[in-house]
């Protein structure tokens, strides 16, 4: 069992793909349950699931847990305020 996040995309119709922004594999979201959230193309997602070959099967699709924008500044720091010069 593996557990991934990435952005649920859908470039082409009925085939899902998660995606990191260096690679992206192939998701099988027939089998999964959801947990509560609106989950749409483009959204962020934790996958759990099980590698077939070269296709992630889902078990499990959730929405990562909110944080705050500090939090997420202290490990981005490139999403803060820009600088002007």
């Amino acid at each position: 069992t593996v557990c991934v996040v990435g952005m649920l995309t859908q470039p082409q119709t009925g085939k899902f793909y998660l995606e990191d922004g260096m690679h992206s594999v192939e998701v099988d979201l027939s089998e999964a349950a959801s947990s509560k959230g609106l989950f749409t193309e483009n959204c962020v997602v934790i996958v759990e699931g099980e590698m077939v070959g070269e296709k992630l099967c889902a078990q499990v699709l959730g929405m990562p847990p909110p944080e705050e924008r500090k939090e997420t500044i202290k490990v981005f720091p490139e999403l803060g305020v820009p600088t002007h010069r």
